[in-house]
């Protein structure tokens, strides 16, 4: 599973990590010190710090999981902030995601044309979102993403009882 590859994940969050905190340049995306009241740039680094996850791998292993049986479930973890994205079928769509670069440009584009996924994405402030309120800065983020294959007959994807290939990424966000 090349998606597991920690050297492609660390491309994959550098090239994203430039995009997002482009984006939240460009729209003058600021949070306040709670202090002083001062306006500071919204900026985001990648999460380094592993202990602050809860479970990622089993998470996504579970999408994938509930996804190859075309099942209905919730994709979203009841322990931490994320967004999630979903690419499944019955022919091979890895050669999609092999550059980190490539990848990276997807997911975030993927997020921004859904106006919840991106409100998250860039830690929308307004105070209208339901997810986030001005007091919920998150300074760091990881993305993480997976792709799975699993052998079926084409009675089974005609019968949409399975799917043989599934993708699932995740942008998750810390205080």
């Amino acid at each position: 599973m090349w998606g597991q590859s920690k050297t492609y994940l660390d491309s994959v969050n550098y090239y994203f990590g430039i995009l997002l905190n482009h984006e939240r340049d460009s729209i003058n995306q600021y949070r306040i010190k709670h202090k002083t009241g001062e306006k500071i740039l919204n900026r985001a680094t990648e999460e380094k710090d592993e202990s602050k996850f809860v479970n990622p791998w089993k998470h996504i292993d579970y999408c994938i999981e509930e996804s190859h049986q075309y099942k209905q479930f919730n994709a979203h973890s009841t322990t931490n902030k994320e967004n999630m994205m979903f690419q499944w079928g019955p022919t091979d769509a890895s050669y999609w995601w092999d550059n980190p670069e490539i990848s990276a440009q997807r997911l975030f584009r993927e997020w921004k044309d859904s106006p919840g996924h991106y409100k998250f994405m860039i830690q929308d402030t307004d105070g209208k979102s339901k997810y986030f309120h001005p007091s919920d800065d998150y300074k760091t983020y990881k993305v993480l993403m997976k792709m799975s294959y699993r052998r079926c007959t084409i009675e089974e994807i005609k019968q949409k009882k399975k799917v043989p290939w599934v993708m699932v990424a995740s942008f998750t966000a810390w205080d």
